[in-house]
């Protein structure tokens, strides 16, 4: 964990941190770079079976970003996603408990 001391420092080593290109008052694409590339794969090829998971909420997440941003764009949200449960997972030596399908629409 010494090596990464954020989560933002590991999704940018993976390369599923958004990138950022704005200049003049306009924000322009904001591609991702092609850093680890085996990594980035597996976390993509993960995020694409939490997708097709029922009533997780790694699924409920990709249908939500999907909706807007197209499907490739919420698998990488959903891969960086998975990036900061496995950081905070050994960073506390917890287990993954799973938030639920509905937790975007609770309200209280």
């Amino acid at each position: 964990m010494q090596m990464f001391p954020s989560v933002a420092d590991i999704a940018s080593w993976v390369g599923v941190y958004p990138g950022n290109n704005d200049g003049a008052g306009k924000r322009k694409s904001g591609k991702t770079r092609k850093r680890n590339r085996w990594a980035r794969r597996a976390l993509c090829e993960a995020a694409w079976v939490a997708a097709k998971a029922k009533n997780s909420y790694l699924a409920a997440q990709f249908r939500r970003f999907a909706a807007t941003r197209g499907s490739k764009r919420a698998i990488i949200a959903v891969a960086r996603t998975i990036v900061t449960i496995g950081y905070h997972m050994l960073q506390r030596g917890t287990v993954y408990k799973d938030l639920g399908a509905n937790y975007f629409w609770d309200i209280g």
